[in-house]
């Protein structure tokens, strides 16, 4: 009895130990624009929205998106309490299975990165990176109230 309690909490060990490195399975759709919308951000007047841990939250516009998550990333360190997991996000040609299955997608340091290991369909002649460059953008959730 004691050998197959050690066997098992070994095996779940294992098992969550490779979970945890190889991370969930993607999420997969056929080929095909899911969200063709851009999101919408609009400036409105500052209003406190209240404090969460110790941090004193004011929205300075509205924010309306519809998006497909393309990475989601979890920071553990110290000073991530406030917001402890980015999403980079894709709509319009970044929203297609077609084009993401080109592409790898990682993040880190608060930026996400994407290789071209794969050329996707309609690129340019030119830098294998272009067509991808030409339909992602980094935007910020909201502007600096200055």
């Amino acid at each position: 009895m004691r050998y197959f309690i050690s066997v098992s909490v070994a095996i779940a060990i294992l098992w969550s130990l490779a979970s945890w490195i190889v991370g969930p399975a993607s999420l997969r759709t056929p080929p095909g624009v899911l969200v063709a919308d851009e999101p919408l951000q609009e400036k409105c007047p500052p209003q406190v929205l209240g404090t969460i841990k110790g941090y004193t939250v004011t929205a300075v516009a509205t924010y309306t998106i519809r998006a497909r998550v393309l990475h989601i990333k979890h920071y553990w360190a110290d000073g991530n309490d406030l917001v402890p997991y980015d999403v980079a996000l894709g709509w319009g040609r970044m929203s297609d299975q077609a084009v993401l299955d080109r592409l790898d997608i990682s993040q880190g340091n608060r930026f996400y990165f994407y290789e071209v290991p794969r050329r996707p369909p309609d690129a340019g002649p030119g830098d294998r990176s272009s067509f991808v460059e030409q339909i992602t953008s980094s935007r910020p959730i909201a502007p600096s109230p200055t």
